[in-house]
């Protein structure tokens, strides 16, 4: 009886099961065999199992030399099957092994912090011996690591400086971030001050958006993405002193500028793809949804002068997210100015050419906020620069003397003196 693949409805379907034989098609495959003699002739369940029966950690190439060995006549191309047998043996009749479950890091995911001790290393600062440790932080995705010289030994000064160091570095800030105990970090400190420093190390996580994890108590080298690297990157900066031809250094600044140059070195090994894909998942440190909604409104940043300065690698949308706070300002009621730094500063140059640059910074002061896009592309030249000093040097230094106090300030949209951050 023929069935159409396409139309076969229940009625064939049990008409089938009931008359077909010798079981499915894929329970008629026989196991296939060897098709060719055994090359071995015998020899390893003679000869090679008692050997691994007596000595299961036997490595397979030794177990082919000593086959080889005692049967000179056997060719070197076994090797191969010996090594699969030997592997086959292991695991039928070898000792338990233990279950490893690998784990699968995702981009942007998880950032690992932890000090490692650097005593052996025989570091000098103008001829004494340096005690210190390294702070490192470490992506397990991407492999991205940072470190950080730190003069004593843990602290939470230290953990804060290392790791804001390490964000900033990278541009931006996983979605978690994991310490061990921190336990010497604590030591000696009182009840009052260990829960105060827990709470700052809080603060801290939340300021980057980061939820802070720790490993737990009493588990030894549960910090494995970051622990497990110690020994690699000492042993790289013992290679780089050992090419430098010296471990006495001037200072500890230029000692923390070989660890930097060692560190860069290792980054820029790393693969570009993965890097490049961890950074867009990166979260833009310190722009938490909170802290843009309290800028949006305005208020006591700008009336107390305070300036604002958002930093980040290209196409996080920087530019988009000044424009949208003074959008929402001038919403409020402020007098605020978008401008990209350099064609401001092309203006302010035309100005001192036809010497009016004085007139032309006035004429800026009626603005509550000046928004300056892109102001690092402004070339470093010396008028450039120097006209960008004098705008910034005039709204901050020159004229916050004769502003009125921040409690009498007129509101937006009257005709006294605009404060100008």
């Amino acid at each position: 009886m023929l069935i159409a693949g396409r139309n076969v409805n229940d009625g064939q379907a049990r008409w089938y099961m009931r008359h077909r034989k010798d079981g499915l098609p894929s329970e008629k495959r026989k196991p296939r065999g060897s098709r060719r003699p055994d090359p071995l002739g015998g020899l390893f369940e003679r000869v090679a199992a008692p050997l691994l029966e007596r000595n299961p950690k036997l490595r397979a190439v030794a177990v082919f030399e000593e086959l080889r060995r005692l049967h000179p006549g056997l060719p070197a191309s076994t090797r191969r099957t010996v090594e699969r047998r030997v592997r086959e043996w292991k695991a039928l009749h070898g000792p338990e092994r233990e279950v490893v479950f690998v784990q699968k890091h995702r981009p942007g995911r998880r950032g690992y912090s932890d000090f490692t001790a650097m005593a052996k290393l025989g570091v000098t600062v103008a001829g004494e011996p340096l005690r210190h440790m390294l702070y490192r932080f470490r992506l397990p995705y991407s492999g991205f690591e940072h470190a950080r010289v730190v003069l004593g030994g843990e602290s939470w000064t230290a953990l804060a400086e290392g790791l804001q160091e390490a964000l900033w570095t990278l541009g931006g800030a996983p979605a978690e971030h994991r310490t061990d105990s921190l336990s010497a970090a604590f030591r000696n400190l009182s009840q009052e001050a260990a829960e105060d420093q827990t709470r700052r190390y809080e603060a801290l996580c939340a300021h980057y958006r980061m939820t802070p994890t720790r490993n737990n108590r009493g588990r030894a080298h549960e910090n494995g993405v970051v622990e497990s690297s110690h020994g690699h990157f000492k042993r790289a900066l013992v290679d780089a002193l050992m090419l430098r031809g010296s471990r006495e250094f001037e200072s500890v600044e230029a000692y923390r500028a070989f660890v930097a140059g060692v560190v860069a070195r290792r980054n820029a090994r790393r693969s570009r793809e993965r890097v490049e894909k961890e950074g867009k998942a990166m979260r833009p440190p310190g722009l938490s949804e909170p802290l843009v909604h309290v800028l949006a409104k305005g208020g006591d940043w700008i009336d107390d002068d305070h300036n604002i300065v958002v930093l980040g690698p290209p196409g996080t949308g920087k530019s988009h997210l000044a424009a949208g706070i003074g959008l929402a300002l001038v919403e409020r009621g402020y007098r605020v100015l978008y401008a990209r730094a350099t064609d401001l500063v092309q203006k302010l140059q035309a100005a001192r050419r036809d010497l009016a640059l004085e007139a032309a910074i006035r004429r800026l002061h009626k603005f509550h906020l000046v928004i300056l896009d892109d102001i690092a592309y402004v070339d470093k030249d010396r008028n450039e620069t120097s006209a960008l000093f004098e705008l910034v040097g005039t709204r901050y230094y020159e004229y916050r003397s004769s502003w009125s106090p921040p409690t009498s300030r007129s509101a937006p949209g009257s005709t006294s003196s605009p404060t100008r951050p």
